[in-house]
């Protein structure tokens, strides 16, 4: 569409920040439009604890779009969050573990004393997938304090601590993650099919009653709301003594969308498409009817006006959920920005089913990687994301394939040497030093 020309006179929710960058050509520039006619979005903005033109201003100058989704929502700030099975810990007479040495002695206990009570030698004490984009075996990364809190190929290999980029696998830190697993891989003790097996073999592996732990954005992906409850949180378990752990997360991450609604040439009245959206922008109430349809349905406001809360209804089904309505009834997350403040939230004590995640956050958020130490959101050149794509097509394969085979094989001394001086070559510090001016807004 946009390379043959024949555009609509708006994209809602469709452009990236590249396809953005890449046909500035084809869109209205709104910086000197924005305060006449989208007064009610510019007072939203202002709200914001980031500089909004900051992030909204390409490298050219220009403003293309307006900003839409949340300035941050609780339950993604967190990714992947560990869960253990407590039905299973209690079978086995232990408690929830917090040291290393504990954790690993849990694992055994799981492998050994058939705690789903079907007796068979079927379970597996810790469960990932690859395939899996919460349950990664790089979640646990965090725990010897390296990775930028995800499990991602990006977030794990790079650590930021106030402000400064540096590696995170190529350190002994990471080494002693990979020795620790390996020993958990040879016992049988972590899922000998995770580099392997696609979402719906590990899916199937948790619905069976098979894994005592597993990373999980909720139990209720593949479990009832019964089944639920023998699930407790697994805080993130410090392996080196004074080194703090990293959970997989970000405080207040912001999820704002900076060209949720952009004009293009072809649109005979900017000003009025501009209006369009300032008007579903006019106040909270609006906001959300565009986002999760009209009040009471999905969302509320408190008696007392002190803000909004999420409502479940109870004529959901297994086949008609929760986030089924959502889409249903509403755009989500494609309507006008909505601040911190404003937001609805999962209250436990009107609806327990919508607070889940937000309870299971509250456990580990203190391990978030900081506010300071998140990258920036505004726009990158084309030029440099490819520069940077680059390096990361070879680079990540490899550390995928030696981190496999480290885990399943082991490694010896040599083979450790070997593989960090690959990484130089395969340009592991160049590509950190991207990150790094990033960090420090000098990335050209």
């Amino acid at each position: 569409m946009l390379a043959g020309g024949d555009m609509p006179d708006v994209f809602w929710a469709l452009l990236s920040d590249a396809q953005v960058l890449q046909n500035e050509s084809q869109l209205v520039a709104i910086e000197d439009l924005v305060d006449t006619f989208a007064p009610n979005c510019v007072a939203t903005y202002d709200q914001l604890g980031v500089d909004w033109k900051e992030i909204a201003t390409t490298p050219s100058g220009h403003i293309y779009g307006l900003l839409g989704r949340y300035e941050s929502l609780y339950e993604n700030t967190g990714d992947g969050i560990q869960i253990i099975n407590q039905a299973w810990l209690d079978a086995v007479g232990k408690e929830l573990p917090t040291t290393l040495d504990e954790y690993t002695e849990v694992l055994r206990a799981f492998k050994e004393q058939d705690p789903n009570g079907n007796g068979q030698a079927d379970e597996i004490p810790y469960c990932f997938s690859e395939d899996m984009w919460c349950a990664y075996a790089t979640n646990t990364m965090g725990w010897w304090g390296i990775g930028d809190g995800a499990g991602s190929d990006t977030t794990s290999s790079k650590s930021t601590r106030d402000g400064v980029v540096s590696g995170s696998v190529n350190t002994d830190e990471y080494r002693q993650y990979l020795e620790y697993h390996h020993m958990l891989y040879s016992e049988g003790l972590m899922d000998q099919e995770g580099f392997s097996q696609n979402t719906e073999m590990f899916s199937t592996k948790i619905k069976s009653g098979q894994v005592g732990t597993y990373f999980a954005w909720t139990a209720l992906e593949y479990l009832s709301s019964e089944q639920e409850k023998d699930w407790v949180v697994l805080p993130p378990i410090q392996a080196i003594e004074g080194v703090d752990p990293i959970a997989n997360g970000e405080v207040q991450r912001s999820t704002i969308q900076k060209q949720k609604w952009v004009v293009t040439n072809q649109c005979e009245y900017p000003e009025a498409a501009i209006r369009l959206w300032d008007y579903q922008a006019r106040d909270v109430e609006s906001a959300l009817t565009v986002a999760l349809s009209e009040k009471g349905v999905l969302w509320d406001e408190y008696e007392d006006g002190s803000g909004y809360y999420f409502v479940v209804p109870e004529d959901t089904t297994p086949e008609f959920t929760f986030e089924h309505m959502k889409y249903t009834y509403g755009v989500v997350n494609d309507g006008p920005l909505l601040t911190i403040a404003d937001t609805p939230k999962n209250d436990g004590e009107i609806s327990p089913a919508a607070a889940l995640r937000d309870t299971m956050v509250d456990q580990v958020d203190e391990y978030f990687i900081p506010k300071e130490d998140q990258l920036p959101q505004t726009y990158v050149s084309t030029e440099a994301i490819d520069r940077r794509t680059f390096i990361e097509t070879d680079l990540f394969a490899y550390i995928k394939q030696f981190r496999a085979q480290a885990i399943m094989n082991g490694f010896t001394d040599a083979e450790w040497d070997a593989y960090v001086e690959r990484l130089d070559q395969l340009q592991y510090q160049e590509w950190l030093q991207w990150y790094q001016d990033m960090m420090d807004g000098t990335l050209e």
